[in-house]
């Protein structure tokens, strides 16, 4: 008996094949969940790789110009009623708010994978009130701060979250490894500044097995500084 096709194996659109706002150009690639993708022309002249059976089935209308024109004069007259859009703008503390929903809601986001793809969510406070969220987090210092986790692996909640300036970010992010350097716990990188290192030099050496002591040396392992 021939075996029954799996879903993600069907042939769900044609090339040529118009599905809302979406025309099907050609088969592109399969993730390591093995779910086809195939590249697909929007009509706002946007190219957009998406699943072939989110598309057929409406899931997905277009390169996400559909979602945004409909959700900006949504959000924007949802802000209004909080006081939160400035000369018709949405505030910054509205856009993280709203950018942390979508990344963690949609696997449409850009950074879907890094958040809503491994399972971080947002609190239900959170999720459904921004007036809640800004009650619990407050205005943000500056600007240039963004929303950031104390636990990388924990969600989006009052007990895990705090305004953050870019370093902070970037000292948080999973991938950092720490170490102890003149007596300080810091990332390689922050190590690198302190002893005046290339960081593609520290790279190098971590790879080839040099102690850290060693690492953070002149070229003929000298201690730097």
């Amino acid at each position: 008996m021939a075996q029954k096709k799996s879903v993600q194996g069907r042939k769900w659109v044609e090339a040529g094949e118009r599905n809302a706002l979406l025309v099907a150009v050609r088969f592109s690639h399969r993730d390591k969940w093995r779910a086809n993708y195939w590249l697909f022309k929007c009509d706002c002249g946007e190219e957009t790789f998406q699943r072939p059976d989110y598309v057929k089935h409406g899931r997905v209308l277009s390169c996400g110009c559909y979602r945004d024109d409909m959700n900006a004069e949504r959000m924007t007259k949802l802000a209004a009623t909080h006081g939160h859009t400035k000369n018709g703008k949405l505030t910054s503390e509205y856009n993280s708010w709203r950018n942390m929903r979508d990344r963690c809601r949609y696997p449409t986001s850009d950074n879907w994978l890094m958040y809503g793809g491994r399972g971080i969510k947002v609190c239900q406070r959170w999720d459904t009130s921004f007036d809640n969220f800004l009650e619990d987090m407050g205005l943000k210092p500056t600007p240039k701060h963004t929303i950031g986790r104390v636990d990388q692996d924990g969600d989006y909640e009052p007990s895990n979250c705090q305004w953050e300036t870019v370093p902070q970010q970037n000292r948080n992010r999973r991938d950092n490894r720490f170490i102890i350097y003149c007596g300080q716990t810091v990332t390689i990188a922050e190590a690198c500044r302190l002893a005046g290192l290339p960081r593609g030099r520290v790279n190098a050496r971590l790879r080839a097995g040099w102690t850290i002591e060693r690492v953070f040396s002149d070229g003929d392992g000298r201690k730097s500084g």
